[in-house]
């Protein structure tokens, strides 16, 4: 989270005068806006929510229904390319990361009536999903960039950060 130093529309925003949410999105949007120029992506969503999501490869794969078992990997990580968490233990491995105590598998769910049953995880992250599932295949690939209200709460170390989780549906089970 930006807090010291910068001078918002309300004044200057200090560890004592934290931005408001909405100045927070307002400072979300613009380090968003400035990641998705730097990275040259020029067909980019935008949910109403503001989670703004990027498919970068359709997939040749089996399609994804609403009523379809998927199976994906993903790869969170900041703004400046820091991964921060992965379901794959190469990525684990090659960014300094890796836990042994960890799991390193694809993360499993099921659509339902309601939406992606995926329960534990960000708000930011099951929207972004839901939209970009609808759009790619198993094979595919989808970028995601969440601003920090729909992230992480204050529980986590990344609460307040803008964070990116790549997703790739590994596969695909009618049910």
């Amino acid at each position: 989270m930006i807090t010291i130093g910068f001078l918002g529309a309300c004044g200057e925003i200090t560890v004592e005068n934290p931005p408001t949410q909405d100045e927070q999105l307002s400072l979300d949007l613009e380090l968003i806006e400035a990641y998705l120029t730097e990275k040259g992506y020029e067909s980019v969503d935008t949910l109403d929510s503001k989670v703004h999501v990027v498919i970068l490869d359709e997939g040749t794969g089996a399609p994804i229904s609403e009523s379809d078992q998927v199976t994906m990997d993903y790869v969170g990580h900041f703004l400046d390319g820091e991964v921060f968490d992965t379901s794959i233990d190469s990525v684990a491995i090659e960014n300094d990361i890796y836990d042994s105590t960890k799991v390193y598998q694809p993360i499993r769910f099921t659509y339902s009536s309601n939406g992606w049953t995926m329960g534990k995880y960000i708000k930011g992250f099951q929207q972004g999903t839901s939209y970009a599932l609808g759009k790619i295949n198993v094979g595919g690939g989808a970028e995601m960039v969440i601003p920090s209200y729909l992230g992480f709460t204050t529980n986590y170390a990344l609460a307040g950060e803008v964070v990116v989780f790549r997703v790739y549906p590994t596969s695909v089970k009618s049910q």
